[in-house]
């Protein structure tokens, strides 16, 4: 009786043995093949190592590489850097933020802000000071209105009128370029974005009076009559 249950109980421990030793096997064949699903589900993606500004031609030094999730790849990012590099921005981009197609322009288009310039408009640089440029509260990409205030002929009395109205920012308060210390340059400027027609009543009116620039929500498209 103990022999039988001696052989009983060494055959279910050689049986217990195998069954552990075959579910370990597919246990670590399941976790090998997890971890390779999970290598294999991620993607590189170029994002800015600092921040671009318009005008900036893109760099070695300006992106840097990270993986994300395959399902998380932004759509017209870039995998490889050389697909960027020497690329204008004609869109600020953030520190850490990924590099997307529509935010550059091509490679030779030009430096500056001669690539985000569209088809058939001018940019057209206006000097100003903290009054004027609405104390540094004007940036890139918001709208303006131009008024001018000077005498007008034959009348001593000066008068303040509405020249333009929205009107966009493309750079506004420094050098859109980097001097050689790679720092942007403070000037006194702001760059706007108009017609050929608006380019020659802007210029005029600044050799004729005096130009204020009035900010307006971006949302406002409406052009109002005035006097």
């Amino acid at each position: 009786m103990d022999r039988r249950f001696l052989t009983v109980l060494g055959v279910s421990l050689v049986f217990a043995l195998v069954v552990s030793s075959v579910f370990y096997q597919m246990s670590s064949k399941a976790g090998s093949g997890s971890q390779k699903q999970e290598v294999s589900d991620l993607r590189d993606l170029v994002i800015a190592a600092r921040p671009l500004q318009v005008g900036l031609t893109v760099k070695a030094a300006d992106v840097k590489v990270v993986k994300v999730p395959v399902q998380g790849f932004p759509k017209g990012a870039f995998s490889k850097p050389e697909d960027v590099l020497d690329r204008p921005v004609v869109s600020n981009i953030l520190a850490e933020e990924p590099l997307i197609e529509g935010r550059l322009a091509l490679r030779g288009s030009g430096v500056g802000l001669a690539p985000i310039i569209p088809v058939g408009m001018r940019a057209v640089t206006v000097r100003v000071n903290d009054v004027v440029g609405v104390a540094g509260f004007v940036l890139p990409g918001m709208r303006v209105d131009i008024l001018i205030t000077g005498h007008p002929p034959n009348n001593p009395t000066m008068v303040t009128k509405t020249v333009l109205q929205n009107i966009t920012v493309l750079s506004a308060g420094q050098n859109i370029q980097n001097d050689a210390t790679g720092k942007p340059v403070d000037v006194p400027s702001v760059t706007l974005l108009v017609t050929p027609p608006q380019a020659e009543l802007l210029t005029l009116a600044g050799n004729e009076g005096r130009i204020q620039l009035v900010l307006r929500n971006g949302g406002d498209q409406n052009i109002e009559k005035t006097d």
